[in-house]
C-alpha cells in the first residue's frame, strides 16, 4: 500500500531537508536566546516561548555542516516534540509542506556514524530533487536527549 505522509520542508545551507509534520508543533521566528554554559556546542541555549522553556539547537552544527552564520532574525525555529521534550531547531527557512509517498522514500544505509546505525537516514526523490528526511532519532542520540531534558528541567526550577 502506498501511504502519503506530510513533511515540512526547510533549508540548511541551500540544501532541502524534511521532517514529518507530526514531529513539529509550530514554526517560529527566531528570538533572543539565553545561553547556558557547559552544554554541547550545538545547543545554543533556551528561549521562553509562551511561558514554556524550549532548548534551541543549531541544526546545521548538529549535522556537522558548520555553524549557522548568525542567529539573525531571518532564521526560523521549528518547534519539535522529541520524546516528550520540546526542542527548537534553527533552520535557514521553512519553505513548504508537502505530501511524500512511501514509494518516493529510500533508506541510505551506508552512512557512517553511530546515530545512523540504529536510525538510518532516508531521502525522498520529489519533483526531480533530493530531500533529506530527518526525524528525532537521527537528529539526537540518547545522551543528547538526556542533556536537553536536564537543561529544560533545570530552567523550570
Amino acid at each position: 500500500m502506498n501511504r502519503l505522509s506530510k513533511y515540512i520542508i526547510f533549508q540548511l545551507n541551500k540544501q532541502d531537508y524534511g521532517i514529518n509534520i507530526e514531529e513539529i508543533s509550530s514554526i517560529e521566528k527566531i528570538q533572543d536566546i539565553t545561553k547556558i554554559p557547559h552544554t554541547s556546542d550545538f545547543i545554543k541555549g533556551v528561549i521562553n516561548l509562551r511561558g514554556e522553556v524550549i532548548a534551541i539547537i543549531d541544526l546545521t552544527e548538529r549535522l556537522g555542516m558548520g555553524k549557522t552564520e548568525s542567529t539573525n532574525k531571518s532564521h526560523e525555529v521549528l518547534i519539535a516534540n522529541f520524546d516528550q521534550i520540546k526542542v527548537g531547531l534553527i533552520v535557514d527557512i521553512a519553505t513548504d509542506v508537502i505530501d511524500i509517498s512511501d514509494k518516493e522514500i529510500e533508506t541510505v544505509s551506508n552512512l557512517v556514524g553511530d546515530i545512523y546505525k540504529s536510525n538510518p537516514m532516508e531521502v525522498a526523490n520529489f519533483d526531480d530533487k533530493m530531500i533529506i528526511l530527518l526525524n528525532s532519532g537521527n537528529i539526537l542520540n540518547h545522551s543528547e536527549r538526556y542533556e536537553l531534558q536536564e537543561l529544560v528541567t533545570l530552567q523550570h526550577v
